[in-house]
């Protein structure tokens, strides 16, 4: 497969013994175990994928759900990811290329999900993942400023005015870390930083306005 043929330098990083140990539930990267934190880049026109191409990446590790606002979609496993988990914070880091901000994952199938298709929460399965042949640096919406950066994984175009924003700030220095879930801020200061933080660059991508969005859980009422 193209997809296949596009990855194969970079598979056996994926798959260094080292990531075994990783995967267990509750277990912590460090840098030794990171897999190739390596810069990502669109294929080119004659090497474009399909969804088949990217659902046979993913099937390994999840499973398919059917019926959703988004229509079919998939979702990792937890015995993989954990119960806790989160796109775009859970088992990665954040790295600046020239392409946009690249999340390096240490799973496998984060060189898909992380690159194609939206991420959002279902009420009844929690973070899933709508695929799409569409590439970016990270479909996400960033906020910025001198002291935190926060993101907010985009959902489908269809959802964009029907699902509320689910912020992750940290602190700027540590947007890098391979911890990254060990610094995000608490709820009680995402309002802060928000007030304090500006929207962040697009990398090409047109922002989803909204004439009345959904405001986030934490802002609702408020």
């Amino acid at each position: 497969m193209r997809v296949e043929r596009w990855w194969r330098d970079r598979r056996q990083a994926w798959m260094a013994p080292a990531l075994a140990a990783v995967l267990l539930l509750g277990s912590r990267a460090t840098a030794a175990d990171e897999p190739a934190n390596e810069v990502q880049a669109p294929p080119d026109g004659d090497q474009a994928v399909t969804l088949r191409e990217l659902a046979d990446v993913v099937n390994p590790y999840g499973y398919w759900i059917d019926g959703t606002a988004a229509g079919r979609v998939w979702r990792p496993k937890e015995s993989l990811v954990g119960p806790d988990f989160v796109p775009y914070l859970s088992g990665g880091w954040w790295t600046e290329t020239p392409l946009g901000r690249q999340f390096g994952s240490i799973w496998p199938f984060g060189r898909v999900v992380f690159h194609y298709g939206r991420w959002f929460v279902d009420d009844n399965f929690g973070w899933v993942w709508s695929p799409g042949d569409d590439w970016s640096s990270a479909w996400v919406d960033w906020r910025g400023g001198e002291e935190f950066v926060g993101w907010s994984p985009s959902p489908p175009a269809e959802l964009a005015c029907r699902v509320s924003p689910r912020w992750v700030f940290v602190p700027r220095e540590e947007l890098s870390s391979i911890d990254l879930a060990r610094h995000v801020l608490e709820q009680e200061a995402i309002m802060t930083a928000m007030v304090e933080t500006k929207p962040g660059p697009q990398w090409g991508r047109e922002p989803l306005a909204c004439k009345h969005p959904v405001l986030p859980e934490w802002a609702q009422g408020a």
